[in-house]
């Protein structure tokens, strides 16, 4: 009867175990997902600004030092420009920081679990 009780309790711990293992290949499964739209968002807010610098929007933000804007499409282009020029400049780093460093850590977890499973 204890026997059984032993037994039922493992069973249960390795049911838990196996469930957690479950979740976590899930999770990493996702991570690769968001690891590529981590990537692409980055590229697609430096992109953004690039085009709108290349486009001369630039010029459009002077109403930051209180000169008066031509027109409204100068204060909307302007801060349109100012808009993209934070999300190229603090969001986009963050992006692509945290892309570089899941492949870096994906790629040193694997080397050691390598390395352990030929160690003796």
């Amino acid at each position: 009867m204890q026997d059984r009780a032993v037994a039922g309790a493992s069973l249960g711990v390795l049911s838990r175990a196996v469930s957690e293992v479950s979740i976590l290949t899930s999770a990493l499964a996702r991570k690769e997902r968001t690891l590529f739209a981590s990537a692409a968002l980055a590229a697609l807010l430096i992109a953004f600004f690039l085009a709108l610098h290349v486009l001369g929007l630039r010029d459009h933000v002077s109403f930051l030092s209180g000169t008066q804007p031509p027109s409204h499409f100068a204060v909307v282009a302007g801060v349109s420009y100012i808009l993209a020029w934070f999300g190229a400049v603090l969001a986009a780093p963050v992006f692509a920081i945290d892309a570089v460093v899941y492949i870096v850590l994906t790629a040193v977890g694997r080397a050691l679990a390598r390395r352990h499973s030929r160690a003796p």
